[in-house]
């Protein structure tokens, strides 16, 4: 007697269905990842090409504008944007918001993002 070799029908089924809800998943959430990183880049230009201590709260919302006018993202404007100054002086930018993005009839993903020039290379500072 020979043993089977290869895929059953219900094991052929159950991969094919779990490849299928990855690639769903995938192509639903990678544009809002996608954005954040936009946004991300715009707050880490921010941080590393102005010197925030010494600019306007006007002045950071313009750059962040520009920014997203080049980079191209809508899920946050320069409005939304936490500009606030620490005890040394230092002028933080923070964008905190949420994307909830429709999956599957009435099952949605809610994603919350943060980016701040704390977290950014160019933010902190040396020892």
């Amino acid at each position: 007697m020979r043993k089977q070799k290869g895929f059953t029908f219900w094991s052929l089924t159950f991969t094919v269905g779990m490849i299928a809800i990855v690639a769903l998943l995938t192509m639903k959430l990678f544009p809002a990842y996608s954005e954040f990183f936009a946004v991300k880049k715009a707050i880490n230009r921010l941080a590393t090409e102005g010197n925030l201590s010494s600019m306007e709260k006007n002045d950071i919302q313009r750059a962040f504008e520009r920014s997203s006018d080049i980079d191209d993202f809508h899920s946050i404007t320069p409005k939304d944007l936490e500009i606030r100054k620490t005890s040394s002086g230092e002028t933080v930018v923070t964008a905190d918001y949420e994307v909830i993005i429709p999956l599957v009839a009435n099952i949605s993903a809610l994603l919350k993002f943060h980016a701040s020039t704390e977290d950014s290379p160019a933010g902190k500072s040396l020892p």
